[in-house]
């Protein structure tokens, strides 16, 4: 079955040997039959470089495992020690049985079960394998071509058979209406326009279908997670960029977090006012990479967080945000 229609015009695709084919006069490249829909739109990724890279990971992976495939990709990073990338590496390899967990408990709640399902910023594809594993008819749409070819690896050896794409989070290659469930983890704060974002969530999303978007949280008492400086978010927006760069180093191009006004807004906009918003637990899979300090403070904070009364009071400067929602038929998308 064909999941995917032309981005620019929403017209069905048809794939041939080299390319899948539009009949606005669109064609898309593929690698292994992932299509790159992917079109010019404000983004952190060279979309051209990222698909020379995917081609080179997908004929090395050939003749690779799926654990070194993994590690070539982070391997190649600026920076990263040796023990990082075993790092990321085990923890890529473990995260299909955690996410089959994570959706029998916190991503659970409002799931349409056995429902088609996108993992919208999919990475390397572990929960769209674990939705495979609990029934769903899983399916992801990422940025980066190279995770999805890491995505395919993944996703064949636990059983399903990859339905992938790379797109833009603002433009997605999808029918009106056609997902129950779309979870998103950690995308918002990177895409390049989050009210289209959200837009094309609620487009795609059926009526009374789920959503889930897991967001960091402007106002933590927690470091920045993507370049660990404090105080980012207290630093008005026009001069976070100057301030990471002075503090780190580092850039801070198509990172923005959002607060709970915030992220209020803007469910409220595009989906309506059935949602809910949750301070998010810190993972053991976290908790394994903190200072021992570090580790029992966020213990601390978790065990607070099964105390009703403190858990809402912790929700404004709580580390990230679960947001919990569903389409109504008169909601701003519908």
């Amino acid at each position: 079955m064909n999941n995917w229609v032309c981005p620019r015009c929403r017209k069905n695709l048809t794939f041939s040997r080299n390319y899948y084919r539009c009949v606005c006069g669109s064609r898309y490249e593929h690698i292994a039959e992932i299509p790159d829909l992917r079109i010019d739109c404000p983004s952190w990724i060279d979309t051209r470089r990222d698909f020379e890279k995917a081609i080179i990971l997908y004929e090395k992976s050939l003749s690779m495992s799926l654990e070194d495939t993994i590690r070539t990709v982070y391997s190649s990073r600026d920076g990263w020690s040796k023990k990082r990338v075993e790092l990321r590496t085990n923890q890529v390899m473990d995260a299909v049985d955690r996410r089959r967990l994570d959706l029998k408990t916190w991503l659970n709640p409002g799931l349409n079960a056995g429902g088609r399902f996108l993992d919208l910023g999919c990475g390397a594809g572990m929960l769209v394998a674990a939705a495979g594993a609990e029934g769903f008819e899983g399916m992801g749409i990422d940025v980066s071509m190279e995770w999805l070819v890491v995505a395919r690896k993944l996703i064949e050896e636990w059983g399903s058979k990859p339905v992938l794409a790379a797109a833009m989070a603002e433009c997605l290659p999808l029918e009106d209406g056609g997902l129950d469930n779309v979870i998103s983890l950690d995308v918002i704060e990177h895409v390049g326009d989050m009210e289209r974002y959200m837009v094309e969530i609620a487009r795609v999303t059926r009526d009374n279908g789920a959503v889930l978007v897991t967001t960091p949280n402007r106002y933590s008492l927690t470091p920045e997670p993507h370049v660990f400086v404090w105080g980012v978010g207290l630093v008005p927006r026009r001069f976070q960029k100057s301030y990471v760069e002075w503090v780190s180093g580092k850039s801070y191009e198509y990172t923005k977090l959002l607060s709970f006004v915030e992220i209020s807004s803007l469910f409220k906009r595009s989906l309506g006012s059935d949602y809910s918003i949750s301070p998010g637990q810190i993972s053991e899979v976290e908790l394994e990479s903190f200072s021992s300090l570090k580790r029992q403070c966020a213990r601390i904070y978790n065990h607070f967080l099964t105390c009703p009364s403190i858990r809402s009071a912790l929700l404004p400067i709580s580390p990230y945000f679960v947001v919990h929602a569903r389409k109504r038929r008169s909601a701003p998308g519908a």
